[in-house]
């Protein structure tokens, strides 16, 4: 099974979205500008 680099360099942001989804539902909500300085 070969990876193309479409897909290779979509990993890391599925990676990172599946991550900030966890941070979501284990942190309150109140953390949400805390990340958006982080973010941005």
């Amino acid at each position: 099974m070969t990876l193309t680099t479409e897909q290779i360099f979509n990993w890391p942001a599925l990676a990172g979205f599946f991550f900030m989804l966890l941070h979501f539902v284990f942190h309150p909500p109140s953390s949400l500008s805390v990340n958006r300085k982080m973010l941005v």
